[in-house]
């Protein structure tokens, strides 16, 4: 909950210091707006991305908005913009959800146990689980890294419920900038970053 309120605010900071329009206001065409959104939510689905523009104040590309006001998190006037994106961030986590129980359950080959290796196997045929590391699964688990073994058992509903509080949902649907080598952005080429129209 307090990921999906601090939405907003967090992308507006990001873009406010890092991708700054050069005369010091808050006003950048349409066409850049989506743009930096696109950079600064490097794991959204273009499908999403694209989705958003149907949110965006009418005029061509070109028009010049003010993101300031359109990422406004206001508790009786919101925006459509900061609408659209806390939905998209409930809906990806729901989705994300779905889909760990799914994995999961599918791990644990019909039992009640899920087991290290199990895991790690299901969570790689997968785009999104496949970002787990040996760090997320010692979570799951309940144990150091270290400790971290094939053979290393666990109640389903418990491991998936300690996987539901783990650092994925920030890392895939939070703002990050794209590191200095575009790390972030891997996969998010000019073919990828869809058409704003």
């Amino acid at each position: 909950v307090k990921d999906n309120q601090s939405l907003c605010s967090e992308i507006q900071r990001m873009i406010g210091t890092h991708f700054e329009s050069g005369d010091g206001t808050t006003k950048i065409t349409k066409q850049k707006f989506f743009y930096e959104l696109r950079e600064v939510l490097p794991h959204k689905e273009k499908e999403h991305c694209q989705d958003l523009v149907t949110y965006f104040p009418p005029g061509g590309p070109n028009v010049l908005i003010n993101y300031e006001w359109l990422l406004q998190d206001d508790l009786y006037i919101i925006s459509p913009i900061a609408y659209a994106l806390r939905l998209q961030h409930l809906e990806e986590s729901l989705s994300l959800c779905d889909r760990m129980a799914s994995a999961f359950r599918a791990a644990a080959s019909g039992g009640s146990m899920v087991r290290h290796e199990d895991l790690e196997a299901a969570c790689k045929e997968d785009r999104q689980l496949a970002v787990l590391q040996q760090e997320d699964f010692a979570r799951g688990f309940q144990k150091q890294v270290d400790d971290l073994q094939d053979g290393t058992e666990m109640e389903f509903g418990k491991f998936l419920e300690l996987m539901k509080n783990g650092g994925i949902f920030r890392e895939l649907f939070l703002p990050a900038l794209p590191d200095e080598d575009g790390e972030e952005g891997e996969g998010q080429g000019d073919e990828d970053q869809g058409d704003m129209q």
